[in-house]
């Protein structure tokens, strides 16, 4: 999304199979609204061919999490992290 010669926004991802779509960035400017809902939005219609978009994680971030759960996923799947012990 470009307002002028700026970029504000902009996503991507990839075909998992040919039922999920991966969203797996989603980079929009904060002080426009509703950018990055449009965003979302558009990419749902361009991959309207599959059956999930699957939004992957949170980040452990409370308001990334408050605004992906806005949109009525159809499951939240428990995401793990490994780490080497010492």
């Amino acid at each position: 999304m470009r307002v002028g010669e700026t970029v504000c926004g902009y996503t991507f991802g990839y075909a998992r199979n040919p039922q999920v779509f991966c969203a797996l960035v989603e980079v929009a400017d904060r002080t426009i609204l509703g950018l990055a809902q449009y965003l979302f939005r558009e990419l749902c219609r361009e991959c309207s061919n599959y059956q999930f978009i699957n939004t992957m994680d949170d980040s452990g971030l409370p308001s990334l999490a408050h605004s992906k759960r806005a949109y009525h996923p159809f499951r939240l799947v428990s995401n793990s992290i490994a780490t080497m012990s010492s």
